[in-house]
């Protein structure tokens, strides 16, 4: 191996035990690894090993199956958490009188990893009690989302019993709450509490759920899906990403479009463990390297990551019209407004670096992984220019990945003022 790559080695391995030797889940062998398959292979074979560490989490599949009567808003369930409208291509048609008649999926449209499940109702001459688990296919779902609106019914009974004598992870969601409370507040102009319609429709679930003399307590989300924002819908949501196995977490992660202040935070600390890898990968795929200040980077792996740091965290262009929409002012007055510094940023080479330029790359001396170059400059001589080279990349991913954290926590705090 060259002094190039052992010194970028070294250096990587140092920042990473520096940086993540707290987490449990951390191979130290990784690097090693990285090294061996660069002794065999050379750069081409670390650069297959790298893009599948990237992309691994894509081809994770989850599965997430939605169950309940007609009108109970299973579609619209299914539509908010791959963030679709019912207009969307792709989307579970919202309106529709007939009950589901059979297993329907609805991959995410952006990664169809994840795919929502609508289940057709009990009691059809297709889908009896008899044969409904196995029609199905109840071993494909990861877990089962079981939705009312109003009361229970004899088949929402079994449902539930049937789910957990098969040890099956289910979470009970009683929508339309939205829609009590104004009722609520029509018969009873003077006594009227929200607080109150809801504690009560919690203790009705509950009450009807303890009949059920289930082994584990069931916990009751109350959601109105024309307002996810309150209630307990993104609750729901981060409830998910905390149940799942630790195989799934990153790719329910980095698939979920509902973001909540703890979902933000999932992910950026999941993208900052890429940016290590997304350096060294850009020591080996040959892209030609944009020199800025002392140092060189990879100006194609910057524009990429930036754009998915966007997608992630619901700053796209796309995504940022669609709530200042919902929110009735203009794409411009919700920059203002909220001061969001990552719209400024151009996804083209000029765009990146003049961000960055504007940023003053002297910072990037602070990172750790630069801090730990001037002990080993002595045993490598010149070979330091490719470890600037990683540590100005990693620096200014790093930089860009915090500046969209910080944004979509504004949009997060908006939503909610």
């Amino acid at each position: 191996m060259g002094l190039y790559w052992k010194l970028i080695l070294l250096v990587i391995c140092i920042h990473k035990q520096s940086v993540l030797s707290t987490r449990p889940n951390n191979n130290e062998g990784f690097f090693k690894q990285v090294a061996d398959i660069f002794e065999d292979g050379g750069s081409t074979a670390v650069k297959l090993f790298l893009d599948r560490e990237l992309n691994d989490w894509k081809n994770v599949k989850i599965n997430l199956a939605v169950f309940g009567t007609s009108g109970t808003g299973k579609s619209s369930f299914i539509n908010t958490v791959l963030g679709l409208t019912a207009d969307d291509e792709g989307s579970a048609p919202v309106g529709v009188k007939e009950t589901t008649e059979e297993v329907k999926d609805y991959p995410h449209p952006q990664y169809p990893n994840l795919v929502l499940w609508d289940l057709p109702g009990v009691g059809t001459p297709n889908f009896n009690r008899e044969n409904y688990f196995r029609k199905i296919n109840i071993n494909l779902f990861d877990y089962f989302i079981f939705m009312t609106s109003d009361r229970f019914r004899d088949d929402d009974f079994w449902f539930a019993q049937e789910l957990n004598a098969k040890d099956k992870l289910f979470y009970f969601v009683r929508n339309k709450v939205g829609q009590d409370i104004d009722n609520n507040k029509h018969d009873h102009p003077k006594s009227h509490t929200e607080s109150k319609v809801l504690d009560d429709i919690r203790q009705n679930c509950e009450y009807n759920l303890n009949k059920l003399n289930l082994e584990k307590k069931i916990d009751v989300y109350l959601i109105d899906l024309h307002e996810p924002e309150k209630y307990d819908f993104e609750h729901l949501m981060d409830q998910l990403v905390n149940d799942t196995s630790e195989k799934k977490k990153e790719a329910l992660t980095l698939s979920m479009t509902r973001l909540t202040k703890d979902m933000i935070l999932r992910k950026k600390e999941i993208l900052s463990e890429r940016i290590h890898t997304l350096s060294l990968m850009s020591g080996v795929t040959g892209a030609i390297p944009v020199l800025l200040m002392d140092s060189f980077v990879d100006i194609g792996i910057l524009i990429e990551e930036t754009k998915f740091y966007k997608t992630q965290f619901g700053l796209s262009e796309e995504m940022l019209e669609a709530y200042a929409q919902r929110s009735e002012i203009t794409v411009d007055q919700l920059t203002k407004n909220l001061n969001l510094q990552s719209r400024l940023i151009g996804l083209t080479a000029k765009g990146i670096l003049s961000y960055l330029s504007k940023k003053g790359f002297k910072k990037a001396g602070t990172l750790t992984t630069a801090k730990y170059v001037k002990y080993v400059l002595p045993l490598f001589g010149h070979a330091l220019s490719g470890a600037a080279s990683y540590a100005m990349t990693t620096w200014c991913l790093h930089d860009l990945l915090n500046l969209m954290v910080e944004d979509a926590l504004k949009i997060n705090d908006h939503k909610f003022n």
